[in-house]
């Protein structure tokens, strides 16, 4: 066995060695699996939201800094959720003034969704000062590096649509 291996399998587990570079890599993904998840309720326990509340939200956030629309089906395929849980869970967010509705100039009959600027403002805040460190460290990564992390997190990101498949 190569000393760059990472997992050895043993009957239906794999173990890993946290000492080899690949086992560093994956020590590190579920440090970040942790962070996200504590990250995640810290945020909404800051904004009052649930789970699906906040997932929305950031989603929004997410696909507006990108300058794309989002419809109620995009959430409810985001969240893995129908389209009635959408509609309740999006009457909330109205209701609460966070996320605005407006009618589809491509679909008449659609609706295109947008956080409102207390939406912001309040993510904004509950986030403090961590997207500036993120930005700074990102904005330092040569060319080179940021192939070699794109390439990684995509090859992270296929391995988890190829998990867990549903049964047909």
């Amino acid at each position: 066995m190569s000393p760059y291996s990472t997992s050895i399998p043993t009957g239906s587990r794999v173990v890993y060695d946290a000492d080899t570079p690949a086992g560093s890599v994956i020590e590190a993904l579920y440090s970040l699996q942790d962070a996200e998840a504590l990250f995640r309720c810290r945020m909404r326990e800051i904004l009052d939201l649930g789970a699906n509340d906040l997932g929305a939200l950031q989603y929004l956030a997410r696909l507006e800094s990108a300058g794309r629309s989002v419809r109620p089906r995009d959430i409810s395929k985001n969240l893995g959720v129908t389209s009635a849980a959408t509609t309740i869970l999006l009457g909330r967010l109205v209701a609460r003034g966070l996320v605005t509705r407006h009618a589809d100039p491509l679909d008449g009959r659609g609706q295109l969704l947008r956080l409102t600027d207390d939406a912001h403002s309040r993510l904004s805040g509950a986030l403090g000062e961590s997207r500036n460190g993120l930005a700074g460290r990102l904005a330092a990564l040569t060319p080179r590096e940021a192939k070699r992390v794109v390439v990684l997190l995509s090859a992270v990101t296929d391995s988890l649509d190829r998990a867990a498949p549903l049964p047909v």
